[in-house]
């Protein structure tokens, strides 16, 4: 071998550093902080939704009374009118 000699290889080491504590209980906090915040927010929503249904129940309950009242309130005009026009022509 005639060529030039071959320059020794170094090694290397490669050095991964790993975050401190605090960051990882910082990401965690911040995790569980969203997920809270997360589940508030749905139990609020449950909430408005149990309302607007018991409103829209409440609203067709009253809507039906009035349709009583109104069919009652057409009866009656319409037997006074009729016994009105019977007086009359009495």
């Amino acid at each position: 071998m005639t060529g030039e000699p071959r320059e020794r290889v170094r090694s290397r080491t490669i050095v991964i550093r790993q975050g401190s504590a605090w960051q990882s209980l910082t990401f965690l906090c911040l995790c569980l902080s969203l997920l809270a915040l997360v589940m508030l927010g749905q139990d609020a929503l449950r909430r408005l939704d149990a309302q607007n249904l018991e409103a829209s129940v409440t609203l067709s309950r009253v809507e039906r009374k009035v349709q009583q009242l109104e069919s009652g309130m057409s009866f009656d005009s319409t037997r006074r009118q009729l016994l009105l026009g019977m007086r009359n022509t009495s």
